[in-house]
């Protein structure tokens, strides 16, 4: 098991194995994508990438992980 979804086993341990390894394969490659793209942009665009990329992950993720609650964790956007 990779080491995000063994994180995910730990937050969610009745989520399926396959769920959890989707899960984190493709919050990693989101992840991945986005900040490749960041890096040949403006300082001003490469922060805003950032925090949609946080956005884009809690939006993501939230389903899988109906506990955690996104208003009550700093994002940093």
């Amino acid at each position: 098991m990779n080491p995000k979804a063994a994180f995910f086993a730990l937050r969610q341990p009745q989520m399926e194995p396959e769920q959890r390894q989707l899960a984190a394969l493709v919050s990693v490659e989101i992840t991945g994508a986005l900040q490749l793209l960041s890096l040949a942009q403006t300082e001003r665009l490469r922060q805003q990438i950032v925090t949609e990329t946080k956005h884009i992950l809690i939006r993501y993720l939230q389903p899988l992980f109906p506990d955690c609650d996104p208003t009550n964790e700093k994002i940093g956007s």
